[in-house]
């Protein structure tokens, strides 16, 4: 008897454990796969490091020109990553051109039943209502005796 209830009580343990390590590694995946689409991929690299802004020298322009025919480059975010190039947008389409809606079909008005399901009733005839016939249930078969009942006279 104590060896049964040792094993179920091992079995059960064993279940919970296998259930509890199963749930955790699940919501693990689902956390990782959550985070994928929140970034939208992998993880993206570290950040650059911090630079220290280069002081001008005495006597110097802060901002160097650009030389001709040379783009400029953008200014960093506060992020530090460049910041993103303008989208160009396209022209609006124009309007696809609706037709005017055809005319409603004319339709002849159908006539509306009369509750009973029998149409409209004609003028001059009323339906004729039959009182319900009661009839009589058939009076019970009289008792027939039973095979080994002696039949008793009088």
């Amino acid at each position: 008897m104590r060896a049964i209830l040792i094993s179920i009580f091992c079995l059960m343990s064993f279940t919970a454990i296998c259930i509890l390590s199963s749930n955790s590694i699940v919501y693990a995946d689902e956390m990782s796969h959550m985070q994928l689409l929140a970034l939208g991929g992998p993880s993206p690299p570290p950040p650059p490091p911090p630079q220290k802004p280069r002081l001008p020298k005495p006597g110097q322009d802060p901002t160097p020109a650009p030389t001709p025919g040379q783009n400029p480059t953008p200014a960093p975010t506060p992020g530090g990553y460049p910041a993103p190039s303008p989208i160009p947008t396209q022209p609006a389409p124009s309007p696809i051109p609706t037709q005017p809606a055809p005319s409603p079909i004319p339709t002849q008005p159908t006539p509306i039943p009369s509750p009973g399901g029998y149409g409209t009733p004609q003028p001059g005839t009323e339906p004729q209502i039959e009182p319900p016939r009661r009839t009589r249930a058939p009076p019970p078969p009289p008792p027939t005796p039973r095979v080994n009942e002696p039949v008793q006279t009088m």
